[in-house]
């Protein structure tokens, strides 16, 4: 599957699934933190916060930052509705 076709067939945001690491990371970003940041307060290497970055993107379906950052409130917020965050 390539980006674009993530794009179209991304889930709903309250579908979306991530692992604890995607989760701290999104909400590192969400705080307005870089990549370097959010890697060094997670205690991994850039390339690994990219990583997750660039995952989060894919599952989110979107290409931009500030869309991340949109979508991943929303996750946020449908979450602790489900007292799942």
């Amino acid at each position: 599957m390539t980006f674009a076709d993530s794009l179209v067939s991304s889930p709903p945001v309250q579908r979306v699934k991530l692992t604890p690491r995607e989760e701290e990371t999104l909400d590192w970003i969400i705080d307005g933190r870089s990549i370097n940041e959010a890697a060094s307060l997670m205690g991994i290497p850039p390339r690994t916060a990219k990583y997750y970055s660039d995952r989060l993107r894919v599952k989110f379906g979107v290409a931009r930052r500030r869309e991340l950052i949109r979508l991943g409130r929303e996750w946020f917020d449908d979450a602790e509705g489900q007292g799942a965050a």
